[in-house]
């Protein structure tokens, strides 16, 4: 049996399946730019870009302290929020699925500004995991035991 030759065929099979994985991201990448584009067009087709974005950011600060106020107004809380009683953690747990979307693998800590019903500032830099795909916040443990601390 010939093994240089099979060898060499699945170089060339290794190098032609890295070719094709290039273009394939290439292509979604195209794809994701002109998507993006034709969303840009047709808020802006409709006068609404900038009224849309600034709306949708202050709805979701509103929806987030509207779920912080509530969770902070119970002792504890169900499903996969955080239990105010909870002993402290050594090293904080990444939630893996959203509780909002059921999105896996996609919360990433971040740092979030609490306010309170009439707008004020209650607390900064709070510890918190957001969803990167809905993004639903997700407060902990950590994140509590943070705000009774400031």
């Amino acid at each position: 049996m010939d093994y240089k030759n099979l060898t060499h065929q699945d170089e060339d099979t290794n190098v032609s399946m890295k070719q094709t994985i290039i273009a394939i991201d290439q292509r979604i990448a195209s794809l994701e730019d002109k998507m993006n584009v034709v969303l840009e067009l047709c808020l802006k087709q409709n006068g609404l870009a900038k009224e849309v974005k600034s709306a949708l950011d202050e709805i979701k600060e509103e929806v987030k302290s509207a779920k912080l106020m509530s969770m902070l107004g119970r002792e504890s809380t169900g499903g996969l929020q955080a239990n105010t009683g909870v002993a402290a953690q050594e090293t904080p747990t990444i939630p893996t699925k959203c509780p909002e979307c059921g999105a896996e693998h996609q919360m990433q800590e971040v740092k979030e500004t609490v306010r309170g019903e009439d707008g004020s500032i209650l607390h900064t830099d709070v510890p918190a995991f957001e969803c990167q795909i809905c993004g639903e916040i997700m407060f902990t443990a950590d994140s509590y035991r943070y705000m009774e601390r400031s």
